[in-house]
C-alpha cells in the first residue's frame, strides 16, 4: 500500500504540475482526485477495487497487461469490440516504466478529464462566457466527472475526445477524436460523423421550420442509429443479418425520452440492475447534475429556438446514439456521459441568458463551428 500510496502521490504531482496554468481549480481536482483513488484501494484492496462501480475495470486491467506482456493484439475485431487502445495503450506504457496497472489506468482517466476541462473552459471564454463554478457544474466537471476519474474506465477519455471533436476547427484534431472514439466504442465514432453531417440538413430545415427540423433530427438519426447496431452486430458476429427491434415504438420512444430527462433507469430491464427505483434515485442524488444536464439540455432545444451548428451535431449525434440504446439491454447515465460537456455548452452559450455582445459572439463562434 505505500508504494501505492508513493505513486500515485507522483502521478498527482505530475498532474499538477502540468495544469498549474491551464486550467483554475486544477489543485483542487488533482487532490480530490489523490484521496479518492488511495481511499478505494484501502477501502477496497487489490482485487475489489477493480470490482467497485463496474467491473470493466478488471476488463482494462487485462487488456494493458497483455499488451505489456504479448503486445498489441492486431485482430480487428478483437480492436473494435475489446481492445480499447487509446484508452488502454497509454496505461501500459505508464505499467511498463513500473506504476501499478489499476493506477495507470485511472491517471488516464485523471489526465482526460482535465484535458476535456480546459477544453470546455477555453470555448467558453472563445464565446466571451466568463468561467465559472455553475458552469463547470453544468458541464460534467463537477461530483459527477470528478467520480469517474477516480475509476479505471474510458468514460473520461470518451468525453475528451466528444468534447474534442466538436469544439475544434481543426480537421486533424477531428481526426484523431474520430480515431480514439473508435477504439473505445466504435458507435460513438459513427454517431459523431452522423451528427455532423446531418446538422447541416437540420439548420437549413430549422430556417424554414424549427421544431419540425427538431422532430426530424430525433427520428431519422435514431432510425440509422438501429440500422447501424443491426450492421455491427453482423460485421462482428457473423451469420446471417437480421434487423434489431423497430427504434419507433412506444417502447422505443419511453427509452429516448428518459435519456432525454436523465432518468434512463424509469425504462430499463429490470434484470440489468439489482436496486430497486427508490435506491437508484437515492444514488443520483449526489451526481444530480447527470439528470439535470440532459434535461437543461432538451428544455434549451425546446424552448430557446437557435440554428447554431453545434446544437445541431450534438443533438443529431445523440439521436443516432439513442438509436443504438432503444435496442439494448443495458442504458445508464454512464452511457450518455460523453455527451456530457457538449450538452453542457449548448445550455451554457445558448440557454442561459448573457448580454447581446456575448449572444452575437456566441453566434459567430457556433458558425465557426
Amino acid at each position: 500500500m505505500t508504494i501505492y500510496v508513493l505513486q500515485t502521490c507522483v502521478l498527482a504531482l505530475v498532474a499538477a504540475v502540468a495544469f498549474q496554468r491551464l486550467l483554475r481549480g486544477s489543485a483542487f481536482y488533482v487532490a480530490a482526485w489523490t484521496i479518492g483513488v488511495v481511499a478505494i484501494r484501502a477501502r477496497y484492496g487489490v482485487d475489489g477495487e477493480i470490482l467497485f462501480y463496474s467491473n470493466d475495470q478488471r476488463h482494462h486491467r487485462v487488456v494493458a497487461n497483455a499488451i505489456v506482456e504479448l503486445g498489441i493484439n492486431s485482430d480487428w475485431k478483437y480492436l473494435v469490440r475489446s481492445g480499447r487502445l487509446a484508452y488502454t495503450l497509454p496505461a501500459s506504457l505508464l505499467q511498463w516504466i513500473g506504476f501499478d496497472t489499476v493506477l495507470a489506468l485511472k491517471f488516464v482517466s485523471l489526465m482526460s478529464f482535465l484535458i476535456a476541462a480546459v477544453l470546455v473552459v477555453r470555448y467558453l471564454r472563445k464565446c466571451g462566457i466568463e468561467d465559472r463554478i455553475l458552469y463547470r457544474y453544468l458541464t460534467v466537471f463537477g461530483p459527477a466527472g470528478l467520480f469517474f476519474s477516480l475509476l479505471a474506465l474510458r468514460e473520461t477519455m470518451m468525453l475528451l475526445l466528444v468534447t474534442l471533436f466538436l469544439v475544434t476547427t481543426r480537421r486533424s484534431l477531428q481526426l484523431v477524436a474520430l480515431v480514439g472514439a473508435l477504439t473505445l466504442r466504435p458507435h460513438l465514432a459513427a454517431a459523431l460523423i452522423i451528427g455532423t453531417v446531418f446538422a447541416r440538413f437540420a439548420v437549413w430545415l430549422g430556417r424554414r421550420a424549427y421544431y419540425a427540423a427538431l422532430a426530424v433530427t430525433l427520428v431519422v438519426p435514431a432510425v440509422l442509429g438501429n440500422f447501424g447496431y443491426s450492421i455491427g452486430s453482423w460485421l462482428l458476429d457473423g451469420g446471417d443479418f437480421v434487423l434489431a427491434n423497430a427504434t419507433i415504438s412506444s417502447e422505443a420512444f419511453t427509452r429516448i425520452l428518459t435519456n432525454l430527462i436523465g432518468l434512463q433507469f424509469l425504462a430499463a430491464d429490470a434484470s440489468t440492475t439489482e436496486l430497486n427505483f427508490a435506491d437508484l434515485m437515492l444514488a443520483r442524488i449526489p451526481f444530480l447534475e447527470t439528470i439535470l444536464i440532459p434535461l437543461f439540455f432538451t428544455m434549451t432545444m425546446l424552448f430557446a429556438p437557435r440554428l447554431s451548428t453545434l446544437r445541431w451535431q450534438v443533438f443529431g449525434a445523440f439521436s443516432f446514439y439513442l438509436g443504438l440504446v432503444t435496442v439494448t439491454d443495458f442504458n445508464s447515465f454512464r452511457q450518455n456521459v460523453p455527451f456530457m460537456a457538449a450538452f453542457g455548452l449548448v445550455v451554457v452559450t445558448e440557454g442561459i441568458r448573457h448580454d447581446e455582445s456575448t449572444q452575437e459572439l456566441v453566434s459567430v463562434t457556433r458558425d465557426e463551428t
